[in-house]
């Protein structure tokens, strides 16, 4: 059995989300997403009024794989996907603490994840993990975009992707030497 057929196996009456792995950090390989859809989807049909959803970790390949692999489902495209976390900060270079968390609908959000105040005179509602937080790492995010672009990031993800293959196929020392070369003759 792969590993998407012990998690929906694995769902009863009591499991809230089956979660998948969109891109491990060393090795960027992927759970087969489409494939635990199907799965979850004939479960949810075989169990009237269970409704299983899917949360997606993208955290490490979120960002990577709408480059790297853009015909790849794994998102809102399916029908039992209905989270989504993913981390610029890891591989879309930006710095520690930037991150998201993407639900299908609104009433999907907990309510009491929403903070609701007064300040400064006018109402507001946010989701935040603290009250007062730098907009630095969201500009620095933005920044990225328009610099790297589509081919920038591309090009990012090739590379990530062939080093993880390496790291994969026993290829230690290719590995080290690239990160050698990189780090120190071509880091702008």
């Amino acid at each position: 059995m792969s590993r998407v057929e012990d998690l929906a196996d694995a769902a009863d009456e009591n499991t809230v989300l089956v979660m998948a792995i969109l891109g491990s950090t060393f090795t960027c390989r992927y759970y087969d997403i489409e494939r635990l859809d199907a799965l979850v989807g004939a479960k949810n049909a075989a169990h009237p009024g269970w409704r299983l959803g899917i949360h997606v970790d993208a955290a490490s390949g979120g960002f990577l794989a709408p480059f790297a692999s853009p015909d790849l489902r794994w998102d809102f495209r399916l029908d039992n996907v209905v989270s989504i976390q993913s981390s610029g900060h890891k591989h879309g270079q930006c710095l520690a603490g930037v991150g998201w968390v993407l639900f299908r609908t609104p009433d999907l959000l907990p309510r009491s994840l929403i903070f609701a105040d007064a300040y400064l005179g006018a109402a507001q509602t946010t989701l935040t993990l603290n009250f007062s937080k730098s907009a630095t790492g969201l500009v620095n995010q933005v920044y990225n975009c328009l610099r790297l672009g589509r081919a920038g990031y591309t090009s990012l993800a090739f590379h990530m992707y062939r080093s993880a293959g390496l790291l994969r196929g026993g290829s230690w020392w290719w590995w080290w030497w690239w990160w050698f070369y990189f780090y120190f003759f071509r880091w702008p």
